[in-house]
């Protein structure tokens, strides 16, 4: 019981049981009124409850009174007598904590739904709309509010890879993480020499703040022929510093279905085999 004092108490702002109980006393006591503040069915129970309190209460011609509670037992016997009378008569008596609850003003609080968008290319929309800074993503549908919270930004074009002054303008926005990779349609254009380059740039790129994936990287042959053994060797040297890392994938695998048997195979024979693939391997198969 004593408990559940303490959870009455903090929820109408008392800082101890005795402010519980002068709270009682201020909102509860009744002023001699001019018509009974209890109906004759109740009068029973309000001397069970004064007689139990030793208190005796008043009678007069037009008023009946009750004392208000001045300590712990007496604020739980006025309880209990809300609670009874407002089984008599819709409660319209007394005040019960119901009832000063519902005077005070309540707003509504709507739940919003935090979604994380764990694939776009902030380079490619800031080269449309000018800068990189973005609006906040924020609506309501269905009487829910949904906001985008977190954003996972894949760089995986050398040419676009941000430079140490952009990725701390980048960072301001604390709403985005990155992801630094080679994308195997441009594995073809380049010569061995190039594409060494790139991973060597790559690893020391990891190394930024807020890195938390390896990708995109991967196999694609699906517009035009392709250097399977080139984007196999650039797909596995990824993989490869991905687990060195202990960093996440972001994997791009598209054409048919020889790719995504080269793809597959390649993961299981390059990744621990205690690695949970759900967790670690975000696949984009178009």
């Amino acid at each position: 019981m004593n408990g559940l004092l303490d959870v009455v108490s903090k929820e109408l702002k008392c800082d101890t049981l005795q402010d519980l109980c002068n709270l009682g006393d201020k909102t509860c006591v009744y002023p001699k009124h001019s018509e009974p503040i209890f109906q004759g069915k109740d009068l029973k129970l309000v001397s069970i409850f004064n007689a139990t309190n030793e208190y005796v209460f008043e009678f007069g011609s037009k008023n009946i009174i009750v004392q208000s509670p001045y300590s712990i037992p007496f604020l739980l016997h006025w309880r209990i007598l809300a609670s009874l009378i407002q089984q008599t008569e819709m409660g319209e008596n007394i005040i019960s904590v119901e009832k000063i609850k519902s005077l005070r003003p309540v707003l509504e609080v709507k739940e919003t739904l935090h979604l994380t968008d764990s694939h776009f290319h902030l380079d490619m929309v800031s080269k449309k709309i000018g800068i990189i800074s973005l609006p906040h993503f924020f609506w309501t549908w269905s009487n829910k509010d949904y906001k985008i919270s977190h954003l996972i930004s894949n760089y995986c074009y050398h040419r676009n890879w941000p430079s140490s002054d952009l990725r701390s303008k980048i960072r301001h926005d604390n709403r985005i993480k990155l992801t630094f990779g080679i994308h195997p349609r441009i594995v073809e254009m380049e010569n061995t020499s190039k594409l060494n380059k790139w991973i060597s740039d790559l690893e020391w790129l990891l190394n930024a703040n807020r890195v938390v994936a390896v990708g995109e990287c991967g196999l694609d042959n699906s517009e035009r022929k392709w250097d399977v053994e080139k984007q196999i060797k650039c797909f596995e040297k990824q993989i490869v510093i991905a687990v060195k890392r202990d960093l996440h994938l972001v994997i791009h695998c598209r054409g048919d279905g020889r790719t995504d048997e080269i793809c597959l195979n390649t993961l299981v024979r390059l990744l621990p085999k205690h690695l949970n693939y759900t967790g670690t391997v975000l696949m984009e198969i178009k």
